[in-house]
């Protein structure tokens, strides 16, 4: 049995990274997870995930110092 294509798409600013990750299944496209890493370089960083229907996964402050960290 074949696995379904996944697709990440990624979007970086410039002091946040942001994610959604797809699965692909007949043509359609199901969204997985989006997510962020926020004012990235700053003293509290927000990371963030959401499921389907914008389920909120995690919420939590970090410290991310740079693009390549996040």
């Amino acid at each position: 049995m074949t696995t379904p294509p996944i697709i990440l798409y990624l979007n970086s600013g410039s002091s946040s990274l942001k994610f959604a990750l797809y699965q692909c299944d007949d043509g359609q496209e199901t969204l997985v997870v989006t997510g962020a890493v926020e004012d990235i370089g700053r003293s509290e960083t927000r990371v963030w995930f959401r499921g389907p229907q914008s389920t909120l996964l995690m919420d939590t402050p970090d410290n991310v110092p740079d693009h390549h960290t996040a």
